[in-house]
């Protein structure tokens, strides 16, 4: 799939998501979401097992998390992902929907 059809992909399924989400989740998921982009991650917290997914939220500085949502174009879900205090940005696993990934936050 190219970038800009996964790209949109990601966009469509946020948009459902987001009505779904609760008064109180939703602010915080509108105000961290970013423009889909790939980012290297590791499958495993040794930093061993390398891989790739979507990133669609990021830190701002303000009421950040200790995890991002990404996407897993391969499983076709979303997922967390966590910088590591050795420097390691892992891939946690997918949840499923874009909601199932920010409740499980």
């Amino acid at each position: 799939m190219s970038t800009g059809s996964v790209e949109e992909l990601i966009r469509s399924y946020v948009e459902r998501g987001l009505v779904e989400l609760t008064d109180r989740l939703r602010p915080w998921a509108e105000a961290h979401l970013v423009t889909p982009r790939r980012i290297s991650v590791m499958h495993d917290p040794e930093g061993v097992q390398p891989g790739h997914v979507w990133l669609v939220t990021d830190d701002t500085g303000s009421n950040d998390a200790a995890y991002r949502v990404v996407y897993d174009e391969g499983a076709a879900a979303f997922g967390l992902e966590c910088r590591l205090q050795n420097g390691v940005s892992w891939y946690i696993g997918s949840y499923g929907s874009f909601v199932s990934a920010v409740e499980s936050m």
